[in-house]
């Protein structure tokens, strides 16, 4: 639902930051990282999502688990790479895609995954 909001009221953006409620970003040191290194164009240039990359990632098939994911909801034994959902930065037009690709893949309620793997 947020990256609906920023596609549909913030396409002129440069960037789209997407954090947690409870994630704190200095978005002043960010942004300056932003304009100031080389990392700024290259995110955009390569239609990238910039965050902390999970690989490898079990999926829980005990019951007793919060994360618990049935065979039948994820067939595979690890999760696609995906970036954590704490935060992390991207573009309008990755924005965009994911939103396209949303529309014709089946949903998977653990977000992360979904959005930054399975839809990238």
């Amino acid at each position: 639902m947020g990256l609906d909001w920023s596609h549909r009221f913030c396409s002129q953006a440069t960037f789209v930051l997407k954090q947690d409620d409870d994630i704190f970003v200095d978005l002043y040191g960010l942004l300056h990282h932003l304009k100031t290194t080389s990392f700024g164009s290259r995110l955009q240039s390569t239609n990238s999502i910039f965050g902390k990359l999970l690989s490898n990632k079990t999926v829980l098939r005990d019951p007793t688990s919060k994360w618990y994911v049935t065979q039948k909801d994820y067939p595979g034994s690890t999760y696609h790479d995906f970036v954590s959902g704490w935060a992390y930065v991207t573009t309008p037009k990755v924005i965009e895609a994911l939103l396209d690709a949303g529309q014709k893949t089946a949903y998977f309620w653990i977000d992360d995954v979904h959005v930054t793997g399975t839809l990238r």
